[in-house]
């Protein structure tokens, strides 16, 4: 299974979706930052609320031995949410505010 996304705007929120199954418990990675994992331990998916922050990649890949692919995919999708609040922020000191739709 392909990594996918899935941003809520509404709730500020982004779910990344690692593997298919049944999520039986999830573990917390400090504020906003939570991991479904399946039965074996696995991690299915991964929610951050408020994505343009920093994201603990490292310590999920650490405690879940993530590959370096989907490390550096995760560091990416987190990067891109970044990259977009950078951008608002450069269009709210511009006054563009209807231009700029990011919630940083």
């Amino acid at each position: 299974m392909a990594i996918s996304t899935m941003h809520d705007t509404e709730a500020d929120a982004v779910y990344v979706t690692l593997a298919a199954g049944a999520s039986v418990r999830t573990v917390d990675f400090g504020p906003g930052t939570l991991v479904d994992v399946d039965a074996a331990g696995r991690p299915l998916g991964i929610e951050v609320l408020r994505p343009h922050r920093e994201w603990p990649v490292a310590a999920i890949g650490e405690r879940f031995a993530l590959d370096a692919g989907t490390l550096d995919t995760l560091a990416s999708i987190g990067d891109s949410f970044r990259r977009a609040c950078s951008i608002s922020d450069a269009f709210r000191s511009l006054d563009l505010t209807p231009l700029a739709r990011v919630p940083c």
